[in-house]
């Protein structure tokens, strides 16, 4: 492309005089705007490429080498998984829930008990619990890991209803049910739009909304912001 340019410019140098400056160079402008738009195409925006950790790829390479993979915990304060286990647990437990259980209840801990043990029973496979198990600070521990799954439910679901408003909302729920996100089952994804039409959870936004309304005090030196 770019030496058929350079051509172009070549046989235009002789077919306008030089003398004709303004005509002469408005042709050589757009000719350069051209080739920088088509040079910052093909050279400086490489084409996207999908990321290993979206799929977790390197959990299942540490898993297919030696097993489950072991968890590192905080053991003073939060008792949560740290470091790059942490990471790969989150996304794993993350990709398992928007693949297997609808979002149609609020919180974690409100969601049915066989879909919470089939969660379980996923990262089983991929990580070491039964070292938690066995652990002197197991209650702490497994309370850790409880709330890092409340917290990617409570993601996920929030996700969830940001689709669902994009697609329509209350305002077309024919729009939004004939949605199927991505890697969702269909019949999941209707459940969450269900719970997202209950009068409890309806309430429990309306009144995050109010919490979260801000009150702006002026004062001398700039604005003091009250929630």
């Amino acid at each position: 492309m770019f030496s058929v340019l350079l051509i172009f410019v070549y046989l235009m140098a002789d077919v306008v005089p030089w003398g004709h400056g303004v005509t002469a160079l408005v042709i050589h402008r757009f000719l350069l705007e051209d080739f920088v738009a088509h040079t910052r195409q093909t050279v400086m925006v490489p084409p996207k490429k999908v990321r290993g950790k979206d799929k977790n790829e390197k959990l299942r390479r540490l898993v297919k080498a030696g097993g489950p993979v072991s968890l590192t915990f905080d053991r003073h304060v939060t008792f949560t998984p740290v470091g790059k286990s942490r990471d790969m647990f989150s996304r794993e437990a993350d990709m398992y829930m928007w693949r297997s259980i609808p979002f149609d209840k609020i919180g974690w801990d409100n969601v049915e008990q066989h879909y919470k043990d089939a969660v379980m029973n996923h990262l089983l496979e991929n990580f070491n619990l039964d070292e938690v198990e066995r652990d002197y600070e197991a209650k702490n521990l497994k309370g850790g890991i409880r709330s890092v799954l409340m917290k990617r439910y409570s993601d996920r679901k929030y996700e969830a209803r940001q689709l669902f408003d994009s697609q329509g909302g209350y305002d077309d729920l024919e729009r939004a049910r004939a949605y199927h996100p991505a890697d969702m089952p269909y019949g999941n994804w209707l459940r969450t739009i269900a719970g997202f039409q209950q009068e409890k959870y309806i309430k429990k936004k309306q009144g995050q909304q109010t919490s979260t309304r801000k009150t702006t005090i002026p004062i001398p030196w700039g604005d003091i912001v009250v929630r």
